[in-house]
């Protein structure tokens, strides 16, 4: 396990090759004990801690205008919500993201990103309503076949005004990948 801070190398300078935009986004963060956490790691990961503890996130979003590179956004395919259970890692010094789980309303996309990225997407039912305050209510229950259950139900709603976490707080470490 290794304590890892900000941005430890250059961003690629090859063009980037897909877009999206994430809204209706929570970052739930809860520290875990690191040996929790490395051992459901494959190998070649290493666990990055902040402060000695693990942390695992849970991202809940709306994921929209989502297309390759020079391609119009499709309607009906472009548009969904996502749910990502997640923890940071290391892997050839570079900091990164470790997925346990990305749960998505579109079996579409589901398909396409496990066979093309490699990446544990599975199906699930989902929901996303917001009152007039701004509350979001968000649902999601694991429906892909052999795979274990999963549900997750949230109410969160955004606070104050814009807030940009600033370089070496836990909030910047925590989002900065």
């Amino acid at each position: 396990m290794t304590e890892q801070t900000d941005r430890t190398w250059p961003l690629p300078r090859s063009p980037w090759v897909m877009r999206m935009t994430w809204s209706e986004l929570l970052f739930a963060h809860c520290p875990i004990e690191p040996d929790d956490v490395a051992r459901l790691l494959p190998s070649g990961l290493m666990l990055a801690t902040r402060d000695g503890q693990a942390w695992v996130g849970v991202v809940p979003f709306l994921i929209s205008n989502i297309a390759p590179r020079c391609c119009p956004a499709v309607p009906g395919l472009s548009r969904f919500l996502e749910l990502n259970v997640r923890t940071y890692v290391i892997c050839d010094g570079k900091p990164g993201v470790w997925f346990f789980s990305l749960d998505a309303e579109s079996p579409i996309a589901v398909r396409v990103a496990r066979a093309t990225f490699n990446l544990p997407y599975v199906d699930a039912s989902m929901s996303l309503s917001q009152d007039a305050s701004g509350a979001i209510d968000y649902r999601s229950k694991r429906t892909h076949r052999g795979e274990p259950s999963a549900d997750f139900d949230a109410s969160y709603q955004a606070r104050g005004g814009t807030f940009q976490a600033k370089s070496g707080t836990l909030e910047h470490w925590l989002t900065a990948r």
